[in-house]
């Protein structure tokens, strides 16, 4: 990429090596492809390979967008019924974040009101109380998240064959 100086009009080259892309929600787009969804089991109807999946190939099945199978090399999607279970957990998961953000929001908001409209009792009770909320996040996000795990079985179009034996 080119940047012309303003201040000398020369043009500047910038080499953007080591920056990972960012999505629109400012989150690492090597992150998000690499990060493992552990919420679900996936298995391939065709080989009964475990897959492991990440978060971005989960994304792509909610988007009908096949994975590949690395055993069988078959391209899988879920089946109709998997689909919407498995949106119910992205959209149920999108509830919870945003509910503890403003639980937090609100939290943090009253500690810093308590601390500059009364008087605290010891020197470092917000700061008790802000540690308080911190560790309310994954407590939260847990309750809120707790789900029994599904395990679902891809198939290529995302149809289950009828002579294929559930075992």
């Amino acid at each position: 990429m080119e940047f012309n100086n303003i201040l000398s009009g020369a043009p500047t080259t910038l080499t953007l090596k080591n920056f990972a892309i960012m999505n629109e929600s400012n989150t690492s787009t090597d992150q998000i492809n690499s990060t493992p969804y552990h919420d679900v089991f996936m298995t391939c109807g065709h080989c009964n390979k475990l897959l492991d999946p990440t978060t971005q190939q989960a994304l792509d099945l909610l988007k009908r967008k096949p994975i590949r199978c690395n055993k069988c090399s078959s391209d899988l999607l879920l089946t109709e019924r998997d689909h919407k279970i498995l949106d119910r957990k992205f959209k149920r998961a999108g509830r919870v974040g945003m509910l503890i953000f403003f639980i937090m929001t609100s939290y943090m908001a009253a500690t810093l009101i308590f601390h500059f409209f009364f008087n605290p009792p010891f020197g470092g009770f917000t700061g008790v109380l802000f540690g308080l909320g911190l560790v309310l996040i994954p407590i939260l996000k847990y309750i809120g998240t707790i789900n029994t795990y599904n395990e679902f079985i891809l198939f290529e179009s995302g149809v289950q064959p009828p002579d294929y034996a559930n075992t």
